[in-house]
């Protein structure tokens, strides 16, 4: 038997399988090498997409608040460049003050303000393909649109008719339907609703005494009528109304304090606002119990009064835009108690006037001897419709009386004009192409 040939055979079996298994572990490194690397090219192609996503809803983003600005700022697309048909194009590179970095995320945007959608490409460069690696997406908005005077008159809680009001409708806007844009009671129509959003099962509604509403009535789920007395209502009365009602906000930055207040008593005194263009004014108060205050001249007059707004006795606020030239619309934003007995509106048009309460204004009532021409929007107030006047346009408060005997005709027209802080864009689609 020979031993050294047996030792020599197996030492060539060891030194095989050693080199067998340096090989396979050479493979095995090598192989994992390779997935490194793979996964180290993977992670970089990875973040650079992301990336590119990120710089993409970047534009999106700046899209979205351009369309917001515009329902208040018509410089909102200043920034941009306009390429025609309502579209407006952006790039990162015309908003950075330096060149970007190389690698640097970059997009480029479109936004189109008529067809609501937007589309974005955002680009960053990729080491591994040695080329700029792009993603694109798009979205589409609808513009949530507010209408705040789709009623003649709409309670955020009860609605109450104890007076003698005969309510119904025209078209300032249509001659089959008025006459020079005025109330006509030939060509009237029995289009006014009146609504609420009041849940109340026994008076949601209250109507009494001798008024009639030549058109419906409206109410929240659950909320019912009462009635009495010779009241009427010519059309229907359903329960199913759901709407929002949104606060009002100054559309301009306000200067406090407010140390100037307006005040005219003297029965013999006077003052006047004449305009050359749109102004903003602000007071503390408004006091006017004798004389009068008349606004004159052509342009848009907003006025923010943080306090009282009181016009009593013999006072008289006048709007005198019914002369030739004279082109005046009047917004008056109230802040507290606010109070009219004489409040004359030149062009007897409801649209060219609006009192809108802040919600801090918890009460507004008209007590004029001649109707009350304008608007009403204040849905934490009380408004509260008295005396021998009734009123022309339409009303949206926390709660609606109407106790005295005067009418009301509500201007259908009203029902088209959207509120300074309606229409706020909601998205509805989100896609990568």
């Amino acid at each position: 038997f020979d031993r050294t040939r047996t030792t020599h055979g197996r030492e060539g079996y060891a030194l095989v399988t050693a080199m067998l298994l340096t090989v396979i572990v050479a493979g095995v490194v090598a192989a994992s090498l390779r997935y490194t690397g793979t996964e180290m090219r993977l992670t970089r192609d990875s973040s650079v997409r992301i990336q590119a996503i990120h710089a993409a809803e970047a534009g999106v983003e700046l899209a979205l608040a351009a369309f917001d600005s515009s329902l208040t700022d018509a410089n909102s697309w200043s920034d941009w460049t306009a390429a025609g048909a309502g579209t407006f194009t952006l790039s990162s590179e015309s908003l950075a003050e330096a060149p970007l970095a190389a690698g640097n995320a970059d997009f480029f945007v479109t936004a189109n303000t008529n067809t609501l959608v937007v589309t974005s490409t955002g680009t960053c460069f990729s080491a591994t393909l040695n080329d700029m690696l792009s993603r694109s997406v798009q979205i589409e908005l609808d513009q949530d649109v507010h209408h705040p005077y789709e009623f003649g008159l709409l309670g955020k809680d009860h609605v109450k008719m104890t007076g003698n009001s005969f309510m119904d409708s025209f078209d300032s806007s249509d001659p089959a339907k008025s006459t020079g844009g005025l109330y006509d009671p030939s060509k009237a129509q029995g289009n006014i609703t009146v609504a609420t959003m009041s849940t109340d099962p026994s008076s949601a509604i209250h109507g009494a005494g001798n008024s009639t509403v030549r058109g419906d009535l409206q109410t929240a789920a659950g909320g019912g009528l009462q009635s009495g007395g010779n009241f009427a209502y010519t059309g229907t009365l359903s329960h199913d109304l759901d709407v929002d009602f949104s606060d009002v906000t100054v559309p301009w930055t306000l200067s406090p304090p407010f140390s100037t207040s307006l005040s005219i008593k003297n029965k013999k005194t006077s003052q006047t606002i004449s305009l050359s263009g749109d102004t903003d004014l602000e007071y503390g108060s408004i006091q006017v119990s004798g004389g009068s205050l008349t606004i004159t001249g052509s342009g848009r007059l907003r006025i923010y009064v943080d306090g009282s707004t009181h016009v009593s006795g013999q006072g008289e606020i006048v709007i005198d835009n019914s002369a030739p030239g004279n082109d005046i619309q009047v917004e008056l934003y109230v802040n507290g108690h606010t109070q009219f007995t004489g409040l004359v509106l030149g062009s007897q048009i409801a649209s060219d006037l609006a009192i809108l309460g802040t919600p801090n204004c918890t009460h507004i009532q008209y007590a004029g001897k001649s109707d009350y021409v304008g608007t009403v929007y204040a849905p934490q107030a009380n408004f509260h419709v008295s005396g021998q006047g009734g009123m022309v346009g339409a009303a949206v408060g926390k709660e609606i009386h109407m106790t005295g005997q005067g009418d009301f005709h509500y201007d259908e027209h009203l029902g088209t004009i959207t509120s300074g802080d309606a229409g706020d864009y909601d998205l509805i689609s989100w896609i990568e192409l």
